[in-house]
């Protein structure tokens, strides 16, 4: 048999009967056969090149396979993967040819170095079974995929604290317009960084999966990815989907896969999820942040809450949307309450005085005071979602984040730049397209639910009964 042929016929063996039969064993119901097989992974890794360098193009697969398996439930299980991970990076790095990573430091450590040079041929395959047709294939590609992302920062959760101003290097992930002039490159670079887009847009398809189990392990992935390094382009590059900004992207369906992107990547609770994943309980048992941190969401709150409280957005009269939106500006004010909570201190020279934390604060407040108006007219009038309750207590959160006791201050105190928010979705300033027959009925419930429920003072609350009747 010629050479060429014995290659062939070796690689269609392990295609359809080694490779299939290996994935079997680390899903097995057995713990004894996964930590058998993540030791058997960790022998077929290591033994290459020089006895089966016939392995080299199922290198990948099989350290796929292993990085699987240390996510396992079992800490028996992990502990045996990781230690085999760690033995492979090394021998790897010290036999093989490791290509370099784009963006790395030096710094890194070896497994980081390793699992990174094998990043463009695992993530495709992850991102594909991610729409695998049974449930525990999904949810196996978004937990290993989770595992990549933290490995690629080196397995700290919370590394774009360090890195996201001036520490990550490498080639960007996104890019923003900045002040209209022009676009600026954002993104930490590294091994992920070409592959932040596909993995969006794959976490934006399985958060909004039919299985609770699937959304769990998107919403792991999700967190997992908010506290990389990738973390700031993240939250750069999901502006633009909760905007419906792009060719066919300004439906509910795609705004709510942005708002479900940005409530998991802060860690918070998305939709029907069957709530924390064993690694993101494992993760805050060890004390480790889940999700982006403050440090990353400050910068950026102003740019998300211009999203929350854009005009199509609250001209939407869509129930999965609305939960998804409360969900996503109830996200932000815990994780960064000083940059979401600010009461605006009036001066003599006008708005330009006002900090960003104090334009973010209005524009939050302005997107709750839409999902209260609009909480009790169909389609949003099941008395069990409560919607009206749940966002008027994330108005209190950002009251007692300000430190006072009322929370109609903090509808006072905003009112002037909702009210101006309420007149130009009226107006529909700057877009033609923004007025709708709804228009006005969605003017009229903002301010009927600050009259129904809060008593404003002086020229304030006559200017909002005002605004209210011409609506």
């Amino acid at each position: 048999m010629e050479p060429a042929d014995r290659t062939s016929l070796f690689n269609k063996l392990m295609d359809d009967v080694v490779i299939p039969g290996l994935h079997k064993c680390v899903v097995d119901h057995s713990a004894q056969v996964r930590h058998t097989i993540a030791r058997m992974l960790s022998f077929l890794l290591r033994a290459r090149p020089e006895k089966t360098s016939a392995l080299e193009k199922f290198e990948p697969t099989l350290l796929t396979m292993l990085v699987t398996l240390s996510t396992d439930l079992t800490d028996e299980v992990t502990g045996v993967a990781e230690d085999c991970l760690a033995a492979v990076a090394t021998h790897c790095l010290t036999n093989n040819s490791v290509a370099a990573v784009a963006g790395a430091t030096g710094d890194e450590t070896e497994l980081t170095r390793y699992v990174g040079s094998m990043v463009p041929q695992m993530i495709p395959a992850l991102i594909s079974t991610t729409g695998h047709w049974t449930v525990t294939e999904r949810c196996k590609a978004l937990d290993t995929l989770a595992a990549v992302i933290k490995v690629c920062d080196g397995g700290v959760w919370d590394a774009a604290t360090k890195m996201a101003f001036g520490g990550g290097g490498g080639a960007a992930a996104g890019k923003m317009e900045v002040d209209g002039e022009g676009e600026e490159e954002v993104g930490g670079g590294g091994a992920m960084g070409p592959f932040l887009p596909s993995v969006m847009d794959a976490l934006c398809r399985v958060l909004q999966d039919d299985d609770a189990e699937v959304i769990t392990a998107a919403s792991h992935c999700a967190a997992a990815l908010g506290a990389s390094s990738q973390g700031p382009a993240l939250l750069e590059l999901v502006v633009p989907r909760i905007r419906g900004e792009g060719a066919g992207m300004d439906t509910p369906q795609n705004r709510t896969a942005g708002l479900l992107l940005l409530t998991a990547a802060l860690g918070g609770e998305v939709g029907q999820g069957g709530g924390a994943s064993y690694a993101m309980k494992r993760a805050v048992a060890e004390g480790e942040v889940v999700g982006a941190s403050e440090t990353v969401l400050a910068p950026a709150a102003l740019r998300l809450s211009e999203a929350l409280a854009e005009p199509g957005l609250m001209m939407m009269e869509d129930l999965t949307l609305t939960e998804a939106l409360l969900d996503a500006c109830t996200a932000m004010i815990r994780r960064a309450p000083a940059a979401c909570s600010s009461l605006r201190e009036f001066g003599s020279a006008g708005e330009e005085e006002f900090g960003a934390a104090a334009h973010t604060c209005s524009r939050l407040v302005r997107a709750l005071v839409q999902i209260q108006g609009n909480a009790e007219v169909a389609p949003f009038n099941d008395a069990e979602l409560s919607l009206a309750e749940d966002a008027l207590a994330a108005v209190e959160e950002i009251g007692k984040a300000a430190g006072v006791a009322d929370v109609s201050v903090v509808y006072s105190d905003h009112l002037d730049p909702i009210m101006d928010m309420l007149m130009a979705l009226g107006e529909g300033e700057g877009d033609e397209s923004m007025l709708s027959s709804s228009t006005p009925q969605l003017v009229r419930r903002a301010t009927q639910s600050i009259r129904r429920r809060f008593v404003m003072i002086g020229g304030d609350w006559w200017r909002l009964v005002a605004i209210g009747d011409d609506w």
